[in-house]
């Protein structure tokens, strides 16, 4: 329908066409860098994931980059465990990017009394583009840890209105998130307890005051180091592994002018004609 005129904007592009698309002349591939991501939650009050050193395992024996080229085609940036983008302005640089150690993902298993690893579902879904194809791939490498994942690919109503509110024992829930405008916004509703999408079941006093710390101070040098130290305690001690953020990629025909994309999502054609 694109190529042919019958629609003017595709508002997601998916990766497998996106060489089709490139190549007509008629169509504009355009990219924004963006804060949307696909988290994998875990429930922090179900075990094995109530032992902080399964999660971190967990989250070391994940290859970002191939789940990042998996679900994005390159279309994206990697992730560190928590859902601020390197975009942000309060997004820490001085937390070292997690790296892959499957060595020490092993090692922490074993201490928290998983010689032999553990069998998990990873529940994800086909119905947003990149889930399941992640999924796949963080499968096949956190087999290599011990970590041994049966994966059940489920509609996504369901997966947002049964799973994720009640994730069982020894299972993980995929998500797909398209990021928000604000710092407040990107960190309150998954990690300040008892908030509507911490499905993950976080709790942690210290960052429950420091995001309300976050949401009182009006200057901004002092709410960066504030969101730092909570990017930094959701680093090392976090309810989530978020291994990558998506570009936004849309295709549109040239005829199309003045259209651009924002970073969290939105449409806005206030400003938009069609080209004669």
């Amino acid at each position: 329908a694109l190529k042919t005129g019958e629609v003017h904007i595709m508002y997601l592009a998916p990766v497998e066409i996106m060489p089709q698309l490139k190549s007509d002349p008629n169509i504009d591939v355009r990219e924004v860098a963006a804060p949307s991501f696909q988290p994998l939650v875990m429930n922090v009050q179900e075990k094995p994931f109530n032992d902080v050193r399964v999660r971190q395992a967990l989250r070391l024996a994940l290859d970002r980059k191939a789940m990042l080229e998996a679900a994005t085609g390159g279309f994206g940036s990697l992730g560190n465990d928590y859902p601020v983008p390197p975009i942000s302005p309060f997004y820490d640089k001085s937390i070292p990017q997690r790296t892959r150690d499957v060595p020490k993902a092993k090692k922490l298993l074993a201490e928290a009394g998983y010689p032999n690893g553990i069998d998990i579902t990873f529940y994800t879904s086909t119905q947003r583009p990149g889930l399941e194809e992640a999924a796949v791939v963080a499968q096949q490498s956190l087999a290599e840890a011990g970590i041994r994942v049966k994966i059940e690919s489920v509609e996504i109503a369901r997966l947002y209105d049964q799973i994720l509110p009640h994730i069982p024992a020894f299972a993980i829930s995929h998500n797909n998130w398209f990021g928000r405008p604000t710092i407040d916004e990107t960190l309150t509703p998954y990690y300040f307890t008892k908030s509507n999408w911490n499905y993950s079941n976080f709790s942690d006093p210290e960052v429950d005051k420091l995001l309300n710390e976050g949401k009182s101070s009006t200057d901004l040098a002092a709410r960066k180091k504030i969101y730092g130290e909570v990017e930094r305690i959701l680093y090392e001690r976090g309810s989530e592994a978020v291994p990558y953020f998506r570009n936004y990629v849309s295709a549109v025909r040239k005829e199309v002018q003045n259209y651009k994309l924002i970073p969290v999502q939105y449409v806005d054609l206030r400003e938009v004609w069609l080209k004669k």
